[in-house]
């Protein structure tokens, strides 16, 4: 096995940095599809099983899957960002119950955020942050301070390009009724990125530099 081809085409061995695609042979692994070109050529590459796993290796020579090839997007200085790894970053957090990363062609990571709103409201109270509703949680200024807070401590040890540089707090839950979720609770990604376009286009202000050129 290897943890594989980069984004720029190359295989790497073990030992590779993160966002690599894990590569798989051996007497358990099929030579190929019968009769089937086209998915041969996609599937193989110099005799290798084609995951679509993002993956990385560490000293010890221990596999941890990042996320999935397809997954990634491009920001638009050129860096590859895999939304899962992030995302997987939160699984089980005290204040964040769900998260979707966006930031595909944009200059920088940002993400859509659920909050735990039981414990967030605990929290307030403890803060003596007075609220009256979801609503008036997700926009108080001291309570987004507090997330961003959570936010930094999560990603702490991430690459520059790939830190959460800007978030949205949302009001209510991504759910299966609403289209959002699937059936096993994963993020329909492209549902949610289409449903919150105009709140994910705020989180992006033109820069000035932007607003001179167009």
């Amino acid at each position: 096995m290897v943890v594989g081809r980069g984004d720029d085409g190359e295989r790497e061995e073990d030992g590779s940095g993160a966002g690599r695609e894990i590569l798989v042979r051996g007497p358990n692994v099929t030579p190929g599809y019968y009769h089937a070109d086209n998915a041969n050529r996609e599937a193989f590459a110099d005799g290798w099983f084609c995951t679509g796993d993002l993956g990385t290796l560490d000293a010890g020579g221990y596999l941890s899957i990042t996320g999935r090839k397809k997954n990634l997007f491009k920001t638009s200085g050129g860096k590859y960002v895999s939304p899962d790894k992030l995302e997987s970053l939160f699984q089980g957090h005290t204040y964040v119950a769900q998260i979707v990363v966006v930031g595909e062609a944009r200059r920088s990571v940002g993400a859509l955020i659920v909050p735990n709103f039981a414990r967030l409201e605990a929290y307030a109270r403890r803060a003596g942050i007075g609220f009256q509703s979801r609503e008036e949680l997700v926009t108080n200024p001291a309570l987004r301070a507090f997330i961003a807070q959570q936010v930094e401590a999560a990603t702490l040890w991430l690459a520059p390009h790939e830190k959460i540089r800007q978030f949205t707090l949302l009001a209510r839950e991504f759910t299966i009724e609403s289209g959002e979720l699937t059936a096993t609770q994963k993020v329909r990604r492209r549902v949610v990125e289409e449903r919150y376009r105009d709140i994910i286009e705020e989180m992006y202000p033109p820069t000035a530099t932007a607003a001179q050129t167009t």
